[in-house]
């Protein structure tokens, strides 16, 4: 599966698990901004970066800095109820299971 497959793919689960949480979930066309999936709910609204990778060590230590730094410049509403999240999505070393590593900015 190519890089792009895996994003889509995590982007995919990502969005399952937030419509099984009640949340009603639009796709950030092709991607290319700094939120992938926003989540809009009766607590609020999330705004979410997914990442996918075999080494979840690997991206956080070479990326996962520069990600927030896309997310921190964000608008960030006084009333509150917005929270801007980067969900990566892993597999461990030798491991066929997937997990999720998940933080809010």
């Amino acid at each position: 599966m190519n890089h792009s497959r895996k994003g889509a793919e995590g982007e995919r689960l990502a969005k399952k698990q937030l419509e099984a949480a009640g949340y009603v979930v639009t796709k950030s066309g092709g991607s290319l901004g700094a939120v992938d999936l926003i989540a809009i709910g009766t607590l609020g609204v999330r705004c979410i970066q997914v990442k996918v990778s075999t080494d979840g060590r690997q991206l956080q230590k070479a990326n996962l800095e520069a990600i927030r730094e896309t997310l921190y410049p964000l608008p960030r509403p006084q009333a509150g109820g917005v929270s801007y999240e980067i969900w990566v999505r892993y597999k461990k070393t030798n491991d066929r299971k997937w997990y999720w590593y998940r933080e809010t900015v």
